[in-house]
């Protein structure tokens, strides 16, 4: 399978994109086009990486290839499920009416230490609401 990855093609892409959209912010803060033009040239720098991703894609043969690997996996995946899937033993039916019910351990905490004060030590100023 061989990659369609040129780091020519990548530079260049960039540094075009790069150029367009530097023109197009120079060309629109000078005054020599107006918004609806700029557009031209903003779009124009998304498209070069349109075009570089659509150039990467894989090629028919190697899209068969990929169709085949994922096709191998999903039948070793479900080997390894139906080698795992073994019945786990059955509790005994509830009777009708009966509901299912489930222990909750209850989280045990230290008890709080007790705190006293004495009254002298109390504040006796009151801080005004404002």
């Amino acid at each position: 399978m061989s990659n369609n990855n040129n780091i020519l093609t990548e530079i260049s892409a960039l540094v075009l994109a790069a150029l367009l959209v530097i023109g197009g912010v120079v060309l629109l803060y000078t005054g020599k086009i107006d918004y609806a033009n700029s557009v031209f040239f903003f779009i124009s720098a998304l498209g070069l990486f349109g075009f570089n991703s659509a150039w990467k894609a894989p090629s028919p043969t190697q899209q068969s290839q990929i169709a085949a690997i994922a096709s191998q996996q999903s039948n070793v995946i479900s080997q390894m499920v139906s080698q795992q899937a073994t019945p786990a033993p059955m509790a005994a039916d509830p009777k009708p009416g009966q509901m299912f019910t489930t222990q909750v351990p209850q989280p045990s905490y230290a008890p709080l230490p007790q705190i006293s004060m004495p009254m002298s030590a109390m504040p006796t100023e009151r801080i005004p609401a404002q």
